[in-house]
């Protein structure tokens, strides 16, 4: 098989890996199954016909075309395994398998495959293990990533960098225990590492989604002392804690002085204040905060739609703390 053909089969197949990920976000899951089936086991194969005859080349394109399994693992897998019998498989392609296994939820196999690295004499990096503890974070999964944290460290010598630990923070923030979160932060220094903006804004989230208001609040107002600059994402996050709290008092607050200090609000900081408008009984506050919105929404939607993009952008982007 020459060249050209067989790049045609690999651009094939990672069609198909998006056209399927886009399908799940409306398609039936029966249709997913089906496309699934029907189309990707018959486009990958032939990216594994051999022998070829540029070596480096179809390497790089059988790891295009694990990635393009989508949320086959079981294919994945199987493409990872003819590589290794045939010595191979690389770094890049034990990383693509093992980031179609974590974003389909399969921590274990994603984990042994990990282990099986080693037998390949494959010595993974500080990037390849972020790239790895990041696909579980995405996903949600907090103790995958730990444990990736955990064998880097301890197993591979591999030392983690504030990518690393805010990437687990992350994970732990979205679904984990929030003590997790702040034993990891409280760690950072003893590794030498000086936590970011993106740590910070990791951890008070970790912390706001376990009901911890004052711990999120104590991180945030810690930041100065730090040298660090609250950005919106930290405003926001801080805000949510307070709506969390039931403290809408120190929302507002916190609204105030985030608009004073020349930062624009966004929809998730409008949406985090007016809940807590609502939770502490202020309907008026809550029912301006909605009527600006809406009246703002609507406003953009008729430049948008009159051909005046520019306009509309401006209006987006002029957005400010009149709703108080």
């Amino acid at each position: 098989m020459g060249p050209q053909r067989l790049s045609f089969y690999v651009f094939a197949a990672t069609l198909v890996g998006t056209a399927a990920f886009s399908s799940s976000l409306r398609a039936p899951k029966p249709l997913q199954a089906t496309v699934q089936r029907t189309v990707v086991p018959r486009a990958l194969p032939r990216a594994f016909e051999g022998p070829p005859k540029n070596p480096g080349r179809v390497k790089d394109e059988r790891v295009e075309a694990i990635k393009a399994c989508g949320f086959d693992w079981r294919k994945a897998t199987t493409l990872l395994d003819e590589l290794k019998a045939s010595n191979a498989a690389n770094l890049g392609a034990f990383n693509a398998a093992i980031q179609v296994c974590a974003k389909n939820h399969q921590s274990d196999k994603a984990l042994e495959l990990l282990q099986d690295m080693e037998g390949c004499n494959i010595k993974p990096t500080v990037i390849f293990f972020n790239s790895v503890i990041n696909a579980f974070a995405e996903a949600g999964q907090c103790q995958p990533a730990l444990d990736v944290l955990r064998k880097m460290e301890t197993k591979c010598g591999v030392k983690p960098d504030v990518v690393t630990c805010n990437t687990v923070i992350s994970a732990c923030a979205k679904g984990g225990p929030w003590e997790k979160a702040m034993e990891l932060f409280k760690s950072m220094e003893d590794r030498g590492l000086q936590p970011d903006v993106v740590t910070l804004n990791a951890a008070i989230s970790a912390c706001e989604k376990g009901g911890q208001w004052q711990k999120s609040l104590e991180l945030f107002e810690s930041m100065k002392g730090r040298g660090l600059q609250p950005d919106v994402i930290t405003w926001s996050a801080a805000i949510s804690a307070c709506e969390k709290g039931g403290q809408w008092e120190k929302a507002m607050e916190l609204f105030k002085s985030m608009e004073g200090r020349g930062l624009k609000p966004n929809v998730v900081t409008c949406s985090e204040l007016m809940s807590a408008y609502e939770k502490g009984g202020q309907w008026d506050k809550a029912s301006k905060l909605l009527e600006w919105r809406k009246h703002r929404s609507a406003v953009i939607s008729a430049y948008e739609k009159g051909g005046h993009s520019q306009k509309a952008l401006e209006l987006f982007e002029s957005m400010d703390g009149r709703c108080l």
